[in-house]
């Protein structure tokens, strides 16, 4: 890597991985490509500070988008299972069934789109380390992981043993509560 691409990193120390990686800082206008007024008759062209554009191009790659959407339908899915267990009782408990097998299986799936996003499983688990109110990083990363054990005990409300049953009762509870943040 040059030490002229705008990012100034030593390669020695920092190391480029991930999508970020790809993104290229763009080069700056040389003083005659500055105009600081415009000729009676010329086109207007918007005007931005130092000729750079308001908003950078987004670096996400197909996994993003495919993460919120799967996502926000594991996070709906465990609030629809206990929203139709708690007001339809016997009647929605097939619903509810199938809602609960939904989440389980797209709370993974949404993680592993994520890690897939992140470049490495090191920088998800990393993001574990501390929890930060004011990072929506850190905040999606620990209701993803909270969301993801929930809903997986959610599974044991049909179990043939009564503690399981409890358990997943509970679980189907958190499950719901976290879905809500999830979707």
């Amino acid at each position: 890597m040059s030490a002229d691409d705008g990012r100034n990193i030593d390669p020695r120390v920092g190391l480029l991985a991930g999508e970020g990686a790809q993104q290229r800082a763009p080069e700056r206008p040389t003083q005659a490509q500055v105009t600081t007024w415009q000729e009676p008759g010329a086109a207007q062209r918007p005007s931005t500070y130092y000729d750079r554009p308001v908003i950078k191009e987004p670096v996400w790659i197909w996994t993003v988008p495919a993460y919120f959407f799967v996502g926000g339908a594991a996070g709906a899915s465990a609030v629809l299972a206990e929203a139709s267990r708690a007001f339809g009782g016997e009647r929605l408990e097939g619903l509810a069934r199938r809602a609960r097998v939904v989440a389980a299986a797209g709370v993974p799936l949404g993680a592993a789109l994520l890690i897939a996003d992140l470049g490495r499983p090191e920088r998800f688990l990393n993001m574990l380390r501390v929890f930060r109110p004011t990072s929506p990083m850190s905040v999606g990363s620990w209701v993803l992981a909270a969301s993801g054990g929930s809903t997986t005990l959610s599974l044991l409300e049909g179990a043939p043993l009564r503690p399981l049953r409890a358990l997943g009762r509970a679980g189907g509870i958190a499950s719901a509560v976290t879905g809500l943040p999830l979707a």
